[in-house]
């Protein structure tokens, strides 16, 4: 069969096991490093300050900050940044602070400030943190465990001053759900392993750490102050000029989210975290954007090819035949790593929808307007 192809087919199939290739950097070279088990870490949990930035969140501060405080952890403080809120959070976190020594409350008069957004709340908790090594959360976020916080803690060392966490969605029903957690853990199989693998592009917020010093260092949000979002991914791309980032993929270090349960609210997010994507530096465009290419290169590619070889069809078969096998183990087994096997084994119907996904979600980003923070 195949001696027969010509030299001129050989070229055409060239077009299409490309993006193929490209794929499999991906899939076995990349994201190979979440197969294995993280190492056991042998020094001990380092002394931290956990930072939660809130608005309006007093129904989230009373399950979280309990969860918080009473960390197996030998000496951590919890800072919460109540950023101008006009609901109880403030009396709320005082109440809080008679039960736990080891709470802060630090209160934004919306009256004196002389700027808006997370950025600045995120600085003023920094300046108020006692210890070098912080960790961040978000007040909708709830974390795994009580050994969270001496997970994170454990990942810095002299070459890392970063630790990046994961933060998956909580499993629900509804085909909207399982769409969140496949778009979720594609997302994180690519910046945990690039942080492994290559360098580390993207965090996220809702459960990552990085030193006090090192913040001092970039000169905070300087760099990209103008810019209401990006107090994770810019920060951290300023931030690995300078030192080495870390994952943290325990099951027991995960924070939890509740996910979007409508598909307007979900689009409206995903747009917020999108349209931050142009401030990329050049490796993180490259890296996000030849995994996006390779993917709709390869469809039209064998879509075209097949209408202009039909005789070739089983070798087209083949070829899709490895592409769907060798993505799906990796999926699985990268899943399997992160607690949640569900989003993997949809394969190849989540493909398709991440296809669609990622075209829908470019062409409505480029024609609505930024929005505020």
């Amino acid at each position: 069969m195949f001696s027969e192809i010509t030299s001129y087919q050989w070229i055409l199939l060239c077009i299409v096991l490309v993006p193929l290739l490209i794929q499999w950097i991906y899939y076995v070279g990349y994201f190979s490093v979440l197969f294995v088990k993280p190492k056991t870490v042998n020094h001990d949990a380092l002394p931290c300050s956990v930072i939660v930035c809130a608005k309006n969140e007093a129904q989230n501060l009373k399950e979280l900050i309990p969860l918080l405080c009473k960390q197996n952890h030998p000496k951590h403080e919890v800072i919460i940044v109540n950023d101008g809120s006009w609901d109880e959070s403030n009396q709320l976190i005082e109440e809080f602070k008679l039960t736990y020594s080891n709470l802060k409350n630090m209160y934004i008069d919306p009256e004196k400030k002389l700027s808006s957004g997370k950025k600045l709340a995120i600085t003023l908790g920094i300046k108020a943190a006692e210890f070098e090594h912080l960790v961040f959360t978000d007040a909708d976020c709830r974390p795994a465990s009580e050994n969270w916080l001496s997970h994170m803690s454990q990942q810095f060392d002299e070459k890392h001053g970063i630790v990046l966490g994961y933060s998956p969605y909580r499993k629900k029903k509804g085909l909207l759900n399982w769409f969140i957690r496949v778009e979720t853990q594609l997302t994180a199989f690519m910046y945990l392993s690039a942080a492994k693998r290559v360098k580390a592009y993207m965090s996220v917020g809702r459960n990552w750490a990085y030193t006090k010093s090192l913040f001092y260092e970039v000169k905070g949000f300087a760099e990209h102050h103008h810019i209401a979002a990006g107090d994770d991914d810019l920060l951290l791309q300023a931030m690995v000029k300078k030192t080495k980032a870390n994952i943290c993929i325990q099951p027991d270090a995960f924070c939890y989210s509740e996910p979007e349960t409508t598909y307007t609210s979900w689009i409206d997010q995903k747009r917020r975290h999108l349209q931050i994507g142009k401030y990329y530096r050049g490796f993180a465009k490259f890296y996000t954007g030849l995994f996006v290419f390779s993917h709709f290169w390869f469809v039209f590619a064998i879509i075209g090819l097949w209408i202009a070889l039909p005789h070739l069809w089983i070798v087209f078969l083949i070829i899709l035949g490895a592409r769907y096998l060798i993505n799906w183990i990796s999926l699985l087994l990268c899943s399997k790593r992160l607690n949640d096997i569900v989003p993997a084994a949809g394969y190849p119907f989540a493909d398709l929808c991440m296809l669609l996904y990622w075209f829908g979600m470019s062409v409505y980003v480029y024609f609505t307007k930024k929005q505020v923070w």
